[in-house]
């Protein structure tokens, strides 16, 4: 998806738009709150590199 079709003004992204079979994925709100409580600035980029599933 490109800059220009992004639709959202708040952080994180919703979960139908990643790309996964069986595995698992760390919820939405998770996701949403780590971003708010990054206090990231505009222009800033975040990497998720996971470690596994967490269970």
């Amino acid at each position: 998806m490109n800059r220009i079709d992004w639709p959202f003004l708040t952080p994180g992204i919703p979960d139908h738009y990643f790309t996964r079979g069986r595995v698992p994925l760390t919820k939405e709100e998770v996701r949403v709150l780590t971003l708010a409580k990054a206090c990231l600035g505009a222009g800033l980029t975040v990497y998720d590199i996971g470690a596994g599933t967490g269970s």
